[in-house]
């Protein structure tokens, strides 16, 4: 598979299940690594780039209607870059369509593939592809 194969399948999956727990914007780019071919799986690495806001607090001098100077406190939000690595796999289905592929992934053709893996609760499949998130 090509990267931006993984990386559309990984974007069809649940963007919670890549994202660094830190991560306070609302919004993560996947990236995909390859890392080596395994049967008819290709297992690779999706790196999910965030930000994390760290509170922060600046006191500005500012002159006040007394004639006196005051520290005010300025609230903002410093944003610094994190990223989370999560190993993936993907595949080709033998399966043209998403029938055939349930009806084969439920009786048990794949069930020997996926037995090597520790897999999460999904397995999704899009466009002949088949891709898990693997367990840590």
């Amino acid at each position: 598979m090509t990267t931006a194969e993984a990386e559309a399948a990984a974007n069809n999956h649940d963007w919670k299940l890549f994202k660094h727990p830190a991560t306070r914007s609302l919004g993560i780019i996947l990236k995909s690594k390859f890392n080596k071919k395994n049967d008819t799986v290709d297992e690779c690495t999706i790196t999910a780039h965030s930000f994390q806001g760290i509170d922060r607090v600046t006191y500005v001098s500012v002159y006040g209607g007394d004639g006196r100077y005051h520290q005010v406190p300025v609230h903002w939000i410093e944003y610094s870059r994190i990223q989370k690595d999560t190993p993936f796999a993907i595949g080709r289905a033998k399966e043209s369509e998403y029938p055939e592929f349930s009806a084969s992934y439920s009786g048990g053709s794949y069930k020997e593939l996926l037995s090597r893996y520790q897999i999460s609760d999904t397995v999704l499949y899009k466009k002949g592809l088949f891709s898990f998130v693997k367990k840590d």
